[in-house]
């Protein structure tokens, strides 16, 4: 009896582990863009339309819908949460002007503007 109990409870912590991996984001990883609206983004950073606008670049939110981005650096802010730096996978540049953007992780999973593939 006891043998079965500690199996169910290493069962159970390998279960725990492996579901909080799936949620750190791995260098690497591709994931989808899907802005929810036509708004913007909320949770993936990227500059006004004006400075955009100003610096020569194309601004367009609804470019980045099925766009897919490859996370290049991941780093934890001040309260916990995992921001990521992000490349688009074609090699091309955000807005014909930015290289990478940064965004909040998790909260852009939750809300939907990034999914994994």
């Amino acid at each position: 009896m006891r043998n079965i109990v500690l199996s169910l409870i290493a069962l159970m912590a390998c279960t725990a582990l492996q579901a909080q991996n799936m949620e750190e984001p791995q260098v690497g990883e591709v994931l989808l863009m899907s802005s929810q609206d036509g708004n913007g983004f909320d949770h993936v950073h990227f500059p006004k339309l004006n400075f955009i606008m100003k610096r020569g670049g194309v601004g367009n939110w609804t470019n980045f819908r099925g766009t897919k981005v490859v996370v290049k650096e991941q780093y934890p802010d001040s309260e916990g949460s995992k921001f990521v730096v992000l490349e688009r996978a074609d090699g091309r540049k955000f807005f014909k002007l930015l290289p990478s953007v940064t965004a909040s992780f998790n909260k852009a999973l939750a809300s939907g503007e990034l999914k994994r593939i």
